[in-house]
C-alpha cells in the first residue's frame, strides 16, 4: 500500500470556517464571472499563481477559500499586506500553494484529489455529504463545477437524496448559494459595464441557518441516478426548485472530499429536527372540516326541499393543513414577483393565504382581467398554471423579440436577455399593440404564442429571406487540388432564402487577379456546398481564395478565410513505429542580438493522433488586447513583466511604437476601422481613461468596436500569436509536408516549458504580419504560467488542436480554456506523451 506523501492537516475551526470565509469573500466579490478574468482571486495567498482581484469563478474560488482556511490565523489584513500563508503536512510546513492551485484548477477532475494529495482531506461517499464538504460535479451534457456543500436533504436511510451548493455560481450572483440570485440577494444593475457582472449585495448575511428563503429559492440538485422525487414534507419549509437526476444540466457524476477536522460533520439544518428519516410531522394532503347541519327525518317528511334550504356555514381552514394546490399557488406567486410580473410581495410561501398573498393574487387577477376578489378559484388557478411556464420562459421571448428588432419588424430594442427589464417591456408593448393583444408589457402565454408564430412566419423559405439574412462562414473542404482539378466550397448561412444564388469569384491571393468560377452557389439550407472546377489560369503554386456575393437586392458577401493551394498533393513520409511525422516547415528567425539567426521551425504530428500537431517555438511578449497596452505619451511604461504585478499596473504595458504610428495603426483601434484612421481614446467609463484601445485578431462580436472588453486581455488570458503564413497555410516561408489544417482563431492549445516542467493551456488570439519571421509571441498571462518571459530561443513546446475553438467572435474564459484544452491534452496523451516526443523533436 502506498503511504501518504504528507501528514494529515486538520482544518482550523472546522467546516464553519469554510462558510465564514465564503461569506467574507462574497462581500469583496464585485465581478462575478468577469469576462476574461474569471480566475482572479478574492484574497491574497502566498505563492498564488494568480494576482489578487475582485472577480472569480468556480474552482479558483474554492482554491482561494482553501488557501485562506488553512492559515492558522483568520482573518488577516491581507489587503494591507498581511498575506495568508496556508500550512500543511501536519501544520508544520507552508503549503506550496502554486502547485496545489495548479492541481486544484488546471487538471481535470482533480479538485477532490488535490485535498488527498496534499493531506488536507479525504474522499467520502457522496451519500454522506454534509455542509462544508468539497463537491466535484460533472453535469449531464456539459462540463463541470467545483463548489462547497451548503446543506443536504436525507432520505429514510439517512442518505443524501438532494443538496444545495455554495460557491462561485455564474455572472450575476458570483459567490452565492445556487439559485439565490434575485433581488433578495442582489441589488443595483447586474451588468453595469460591458462584460462585467458587477453587483451590489442586498443582504449582509446570506449564508444564514435560519433563513428559510434559501430553502425556498435555492436550486436543489438531485443525487445522481437517485429518486426523481424527494419527501418535501420533511423539509423545514417547502423547497421551490428541484432538479432531478437524468436531465440536461442535472448532476451526472459526483465526487466529494471532506477536510480533516475535529468533531462530527454538521447536521442538516434544512430538515425538521435536523435529521433524516421519513417525516413524522408531514402535512396531510389537506382538507377543510366544515360544520355540518343535520336535517331530521321528520322535517324531511314535512318538507322534502328542507336540505336545499339549509344555509351553508363558512368553513375555517386548519392552518396546519394547507392543501397541495395552495402551496403551488404560493410558490407561483413567488416566481411571478421575483421575475417582475408582480409588484406586490406575496411574502413567505408557508404563510398560506395571508394578507400579502391576497394582495398579490388581486394584482394577478387585475393584470389578467379576472374577477378581482383575492380568491384562487377555478379560473384564477387555471390562469396561474397557464402563465407560470411563460414567466419561466421570458428570456426566450426576449431573444425572439430581438430577432424581430434585428429584422426591422420592431422599433423598440428589447436588449439582451435579462439585461434590461424596461427595454423588454417597451418591446413587448409594441408587439402586443401591433397584434391587438392586451398591452400588459409582460411576455405572457398568449404573447409568447403569437411571438412564436410571427417569428416562424418570417423563417427563410423559397419565397423569402428570414429576419436577418447573413453569411456566417465560407471555406474550402480540403487544402489542395491539382491544376485543372476541382474543390468543394462550403458556406454556412442564416435566414437566407432557399434557392437563392450567390455569384462565386476566384481570386489569386498573390496577384489579386479575379476570375468568375463559372458556377453559382445555390442555398439549399443553412449549409450549402458547390463543386468548383479550377480554370486553367490557376497553375502550380497558386493560392486561391473564393468570394461569394449576393446577386439580388440584399447585400451579402464573404471571402474564404484560408486559400486553396494548387499543386501536387504532398507525399506522406513513412515513419517507423514511435517516430513523428513532419507536418510543415516554417522558414524564420530565432535568437536576438548577436545570437539572431535564420531558423527553420518544424511542426510534427504523432501517427494515429490527427487531432493535434506540435512545434517548438519562442515566447516573445505580446501585450495587445490589454486595456492599458498603449498610451499616447507612453505613460509609466514597464515591459519587464516578470518583475512586477503587470495585471494591476496603472501605466502602459508596451511602447506605442509597437502599436503603430499615424497612417499605420496596426495594433490600435481607430475611428474608421482602417490603419489610416485616428486612434480611439478610452473615456471616463472605460477601464483606462486616456489610453488607446488595443486590439487583438480574436474579438468578442457582442461588444462594440471601441469597447476595450471586445479584445483578448493579455494580462489575464494566456494566448499565442501566429505568423499569418502559418494560419493561411501558404506563403514563401510555409512548406507543407503533410495534409491537415493548422487551425484558426480561438483554437485551444497547450504549452510546455521543458526547462522547468511547467504547463499551461491557452488559445490562438492574435495574428502577426504576413511575413513575420518568428513563431511564438504570447501574452504575459501565458509567460507567467510557464515562468518564461521573452524567450527568443525556440524552446517552448506548443501543442495545437485545430478547429477546437468557437472561432472568431467568441472569447473563452480561463475556466473554459482550462477545461476544454485540458480534456484535449489528456486525450492526446498528456505529459506522458510530451516526455516521450520531446527527445524526438529535432
Amino acid at each position: 500500500m502506498t503511504q501518504p506523501k504528507y501528514a494529515q492537516t486538520k482544518l482550523p475551526g472546522g467546516p464553519q470556517r469554510i462558510i465564514d470565509i465564503c461569506e467574507d469573500l462574497r462581500v469583496r466579490n464585485k465581478d462575478g464571472y468577469l469576462n476574461g478574468a474569471g480566475c482572479k482571486f478574492l484574497a491574497k495567498v502566498k505563492d498564488s499563481p494568480i494576482p489578487y482581484g475582485p472577480g472569480t469563478s468556480c474552482s479558483p474560488f474554492t482554491g482561494c477559500v482553501i488557501g485562506v482556511a488553512f492559515d492558522p490565523k483568520y482573518p488577516k489584513d491581507d489587503l494591507g499586506g498581511d498575506v495568508y500563508t496556508p500550512m500543511f503536512n501536519g501544520g508544520n510546513d507552508p503549503l506550496p500553494f502554486g502547485k496545489f492551485y495548479h492541481e486544484h484548477n488546471n487538471l481535470n477532475d482533480h479538485g477532490v484529489q488535490s485535498l488527498i494529495d496534499f493531506g488536507l482531506g479525504e474522499e467520502i461517499s457522496p451519500k454522506k455529504m454534509r455542509r462544508g464538504d468539497l463537491v466535484e460535479i460533472n453535469w449531464v451534457g456539459h462540463g463541470g463545477h467545483l463548489v462547497f456543500c451548503w446543506d443536504v436533504h436525507l432520505d429514510d436511510k439517512d442518505d443524501v437524496d438532494s443538496f444545495l451548493i455554495l460557491g462561485a455560481n455564474g455572472p450575476a450572483p458570483g459567490v452565492s448559494i445556487y439559485g439565490c440570485r434575485d433581488k433578495r440577494w442582489l441589488k443595483g444593475n447586474n451588468a453595469t459595464k460591458p462584460g462585467n457582472g458587477t453587483f451590489e449585495k442586498a443582504k449582509d448575511k446570506i449564508f444564514a441557518d435560519d433563513d428559510d428563503d434559501i430553502i425556498r429559492a435555492g436550486y436543489w440538485l438531485g443525487y445522481p441516478k437517485g429518486p426523481q422525487k424527494v419527501d418535501k414534507a420533511s423539509f423545514r419549509v417547502t423547497p421551490g426548485l428541484f432538479m432531478p437526476s437524468g436531465k440536461e444540466w442535472s448532476v451526472g457524476t459526483l465526487r466529494v472530499g471532506r477536510f480533516f477536522y475535529d468533531g462530527d460533520p454538521p447536521k442538516p439544518v434544512t430538515m425538521k429536527g435536523g435529521g433524516g428519516g421519513k417525516s413524522t410531522t408531514a402535512q396531510p394532503p389537506g382538507h377543510i372540516d366544515a360544520p355540518a347541519t343535520t336535517v331530521k327525518g321528520a322535517d324531511l317528511k314535512k318538507d322534502p326541499e328542507a336540505p336545499k334550504k339549509v344555509v351553508p356555514k363558512a368553513a375555517k381552514q386548519d392552518e396546519q393543513k394547507p392543501l397541495a394546490w395552495q402551496h403551488e399557488v404560493e410558490l407561483a406567486l413567488q416566481e411571478f414577483f421575483h421575475a417582475g410580473w408582480l409588484q406586490s410581495d406575496p411574502g413567505k410561501s408557508d404563510n398560506i393565504n395571508d394578507a400579502k398573498s391576497q394582495a398579490a393574487i388581486k394584482e394577478f387577477q387585475k393584470t389578467f382581467k379576472l374577477d378581482v376578489d383575492g380568491i384562487v378559484g377555478k379560473f384564477t388557478k387555471g390562469e396561474i398554471r397557464k402563465q407560470l411556464p411563460a414567466c419561466r420562459a421570458q428570456h426566450a421571448a426576449q431573444q425572439q423579440l430581438a430577432k424581430l428588432f434585428q429584422g426591422g419588424k420592431l422599433k423598440a430594442d428589447p436588449g439582451p436577455p435579462g439585461a434590461d427589464a424596461a427595454k423588454m417591456k417597451d418591446a413587448v408593448k409594441e408587439f402586443q399593440k401591433t397584434y391587438a393583444l392586451p398591452q400588459t408589457g409582460l411576455p405572457d402565454a398568449d404573447t409568447q404564442a403569437k411571438l412564436k408564430a410571427v417569428v416562424e412566419g418570417h423563417a427563410p423559405s423559397p419565397a423569402q429571406h428570414g429576419l436577418s439574412p447573413a453569411i456566417l462562414v465560407l471555406y474550402w473542404l480540403g487544402n489542395t487540388t491539382k491544376p485543372g482539378g476541382s474543390a468543394t466550397l462550403r458556406m454556412h448561412t442564416r435566414d437566407v432564402q432557399r434557392g437563392y444564388e450567390f455569384q462565386v469569384v476566384l481570386r489569386d491571393l498573390m496577384t489579386g487577379r479575379e476570375v468568375d468560377a463559372g458556377a453559382k452557389m445555390k442555398v439549399s439550407g443553412d449549409v450549402s456546398e458547390l463543386a468548383v472546377s479550377l480554370p486553367d489560369a490557376f497553375t502550380d503554386g497558386c493560392l486561391v481564395l473564393a468570394l461569394v456575393k449576393a446577386t439580388g437586392d440584399t447585400p451579402m458577401e464573404m471571402l474564404t478565410v484560408a486559400p486553396l493551394y494548387v499543386g501536387p498533393p504532398p507525399v506522406v513520409p513513412k515513419t517507423a513505429p514511435g517516430e513523428l511525422q513532419k507536418f510543415f516547415e516554417f522558414d524564420g528567425e530565432a535568437g536576438e542580438g548577436s545570437k539572431a539567426r535564420k531558423h527553420t521551425y518544424v511542426a510534427y504530428k504523432v501517427p494515429g493522433k490527427p487531432q493535434a500537431w506540435m512545434i517548438k517555438g519562442r515566447l516573445l511578449m505580446d501585450v495587445d488586447g490589454a486595456p492599458n497596452c498603449y498610451h499616447p505619451q507612453n505613460k509609466d511604461v514597464n515591459t519587464h513583466y516578470w518583475s512586477f504585478d503587470f495585471e494591476n499596473h496603472k501605466g502602459a504595458l508596451d511602447y506605442l511604437a509597437n502599436g503603430g504610428h499615424p497612417g499605420n495603426w496596426f495594433g490600435v483601434v481607430t475611428d474608421t476601422g482602417e490603419v489610416t484612421g485616428k486612434p480611439i481614446v478610452q473615456g471616463d467609463n472605460d477601464p483606462f481613461p486616456g489610453f488607446y484601445v488595443a486590439s487583438t485578431s480574436l474579438a468578442d462580436k457582442t461588444k462594440k468596436r471601441n469597447d476595450p472588453a471586445r479584445y483578448v486581455d493579455a494580462r489575464k488570458i494566456p494566448y499565442l500569436a501566429w505568423p499569418q503564413q502559418v494560419w493561411r497555410e501558404s506563403g514563401p516561408r510555409f512548406k507543407r509536408a503533410l495534409q491537415g489544417a493548422t487551425g484558426g482563431l480561438g483554437d485551444f492549445m497547450t504549452a510546455v516549458n521543458p526547462k522547468n516542467g511547467k504547463m499551461a493551456h491557452l488559445i490562438l488570439a492574435d495574428m502577426g504580419g504576413y511575413n513575420d519571421p518568428h513563431f511564438g509571441e504570447g501574452s504575459p498571462a501565458l509567460g507567467k504560467l510557464l515562468d518564461a518571459f521573452g524567450h527568443s530561443e525556440p524552446d517552448i513546446l506548443y501543442i495545437v488542436y485545430p478547429h477546437s475553438g468557437a472561432g472568431q467572435g467568441t472569447i473563452p474564459t480561463l475556466d473554459q480554456i482550462n477545461d476544454k484544452a485540458g480534456k484535449l491534452f489528456k486525450d492526446w496523451g498528456g505529459m506522458d506523451e510530451v516526455n516521450r516526443v520531446l527527445p524526438l523533436i529535432k
